[in-house]
């Protein structure tokens, strides 16, 4: 049987869901606090060096989109998304570092990531600690 326009609007329209249509939340705790936390546009570039197990470091450039007091989101431009796992430090306008986690990477389309980073502590270094 084919509706028709009129058939069609002259039901009851609802925004209620069914029981069986519950949203499945899958959103860990830590990450759903820290998006709470009001977030600031800054279109600015900064630069990460990281370090890895070795002791090997490496400076990378990202575009920052947004930050918070406990860190901040940005796109990074590369061949591999950086691992999770290195250790990095953001060179702030001062000329000092401070330490921040690499907390989730999401490719975007080929060789464009975003990568969300989180503060570690407010302690400023004056160069990378060995």
């Amino acid at each position: 049987m084919r509706k028709t326009l009129k058939s069609f609007f002259s039901k009851p329209q609802t925004n209620e869901k069914k029981p069986d249509e519950k949203k499945s939340e899958q959103v860990v705790p830590d990450q759903k606090n820290s998006r709470k936390h009001i977030r600031y546009p800054s279109f600015s570039i900064q630069e990460i060096v990281s370090r890895d197990n070795q002791g090997n470091k490496e400076s990378m450039n990202i575009a920052v989109r947004d930050e918070s007091h406990m860190g901040f989101g940005s796109i990074y431009v590369g061949p591999t998304a950086p691992a999770e796992k290195n250790e990095y430090y953001v060179q702030e306008k001062n000329n000092a570092f401070r330490k921040i986690e690499l907390s989730w990477t999401r490719e975007l389309i080929k060789n464009v990531f975003f990568l969300g980073f989180k503060i570690l502590d407010e302690k400023h270094y004056t160069e990378i600690p060995s």
